[in-house]
């Protein structure tokens, strides 16, 4: 099952009041586009939009504010567990207070002092993403995953192409798509995905210490 839509709402979902005819194709086959469509709208959405669970480590940096990025943009939802790590990884001290992470889902605040600093010695277990799918993307992904089952079913046009016409010729420009161009190509998804784009690594801005985010680096797991 897709996590941000089902093969039970791609089949009955409507284009103009209208089902998609998708008796050739099997749930394997759609549960395979959803997960192609999913995964393409995380990456262009520079997110993921459901709740999921995670374990990070940080570089200590000797500031109030451990921030989330580079390696990892996504809300902080809920911790689960902070702790201090010794130098092969053990757990030297487990932080069960002091940590506070509402001031902004990007980065955790130590009330009590600063970060220490150091190298892998932050382990960071929490959920991540969203509690909740917005709307706007479950729509983008029903939209998306007819378009690449049935081409032309969405009703979206495509904004990839544009056309100049002179008296005596015509030039057609035709610009890549995909996630790694960072747009599907059809404008009523595109418009879809731009209203939860994240854009937390452009605007890499901390006001509450007036530096950037890079003090310090954080890896997935």
């Amino acid at each position: 099952m897709g996590n941000y839509a089902t093969v039970s709402d791609v089949r009955s979902f409507k284009v103009a009041g209208a089902t998609i005819p998708l008796g050739a194709y099997n749930d394997d086959d759609i549960e395979e586009t959803l997960a192609l469509v999913e995964s393409e709208i995380e990456l262009i959405c520079n997110d993921i939009f459901y709740r999921c669970e995670k374990s990070l480590v940080a570089d200590g940096n000797g500031c109030r504010n451990l921030f989330f990025q580079p390696l990892c943009p996504y809300r902080i939802l809920d911790i689960c567990e902070v702790s201090i790590l010794s130098p092969n990884g053990d757990v030297f001290r487990e932080l069960v207070e002091g940590v506070d992470y509402t001031s902004s889902p990007f980065y955790l605040s130590y009330v009590n002092g600063v970060w220490p600093h150091g190298i892998s010695n932050i382990g960071i277990h929490a959920f991540w993403g969203w509690a909740t799918t917005p709307p706007e993307i479950k729509r983008a992904c029903l939209l998306y995953c007819v378009e690449k089952l049935m081409p032309g079913s969405s009703k979206c046009t495509p904004d990839n192409v544009a056309q100049i016409d002179w008296p005596d010729f015509k030039v057609l420009f035709k610009r890549p798509v995909g996630a790694e161009n960072g747009f599907t190509g059809f404008d009523g998804i595109d418009k879809l995905l731009g209203m939860r784009m994240n854009a937390i690594d452009i605007f890499q801005v901390c006001p509450s210490e007036g530096r950037t985010f890079d003090t310090g680096s954080i890896r997935l797991l």
